[in-house]
């Protein structure tokens, strides 16, 4: 797929690698890019730092059924189809399944079990779905079925974390089950020509993951064989990968410094 002159969504655009991916998708040409968030003010700083008038900022909780059907209904009343959609949103509510602590046994909540696979899972196949819908409706998908150009893709972010990590048990069981969506849309959306599939960033930097013990940083540093942690930047390039290829669809890449959970 060409990016230039293509319109995008991408969720979670506030944080560190959302809006790596916002900038890099501008740079690369697109015609515009719904930038969503649930953070009005990392919104207003992303409109702040990059005032391309592209770039089109939304307040939603892609968690919210309602929301996103209304957000699908007011870019369509602009005439915006996008073509790309970078499902990036996440949250982290990280937890131990049941834990002693003194004297005291502290379980995970439901409450926080729910929190994460609401964010991490169901508003991802809420925008896909309201995005794959979208591309049916374009007045621009009627193109010959036989090309083999891409018409439409959905990049889940998902985590190496997939695989289980300790106290994740919420946040891995959220991304497995995107990983096993993303292989599913793949197929039932692959005769549309609309491909999925996702990356699996492993350590990366950024805000997220800002708030980690310093000694808990230092253990997991020195187990990725590279001996540093992730970039966006080094996100950013599997994700254009993706996009460009149009033979790339049903399948996780990660991208983790050659971590092994």
């Amino acid at each position: 797929m060409n990016i230039s002159g293509r319109s995008a969504i991408v969720t979670g655009a506030a944080g560190g690698l959302g809006t790596c991916f916002v900038s890099s998708l501008l740079q690369l040409g697109v015609k515009q890019v719904v930038a969503i968030d649930i953070d009005r003010e990392g919104l207003d700083r992303l409109a702040a730092d990059i005032t391309d008038p592209r770039v089109l900022p939304k307040f939603l909780n892609i968690a919210d059924e309602s929301a996103v059907l209304e957000l699908f209904r007011e870019i369509r009343g602009q005439n915006i189809y996008p073509q790309i959609l970078i499902n990036n949103a996440g949250m982290l509510c990280d937890g131990l399944l049941v834990s002693k602590q003194g004297g005291f046994i502290r379980k995970l909540s439901s409450a926080n079990w729910a929190q994460s696979l609401s964010t991490n899972l169901t508003g991802h196949f809420l925008m896909a779905r309201e995005f794959a819908a979208s591309v049916f409706e374009s007045p621009c998908s009627s193109v010959d079925g036989n090309s083999s150009d891409t018409a439409a893709i959905i990049i889940n972010i998902s985590s190496i974390s997939s695989a289980g990590n300790v106290g994740q048990s919420n946040y891995a069981s959220a991304k497995a089950g995107l990983d096993a969506s993303t292989k599913t849309w793949a197929r039932e959306l692959a005769s549309e020509r609309i491909r999925v599939c996702g990356v699996a960033p492993g350590f990366v930097l950024t805000e997220m993951l800002a708030d980690i013990d310093p000694e808990e940083r230092e253990k997991i540093l020195s187990e990725i064989p590279l001996g540093r942690p992730g970039r966006v930047e080094d996100i950013w390039i599997a994700v254009k990968f993706a996009i460009e290829c149009d033979y790339f669809t049903g399948r996780i890449v990660s991208v983790d410094g050659g971590s092994v959970f």
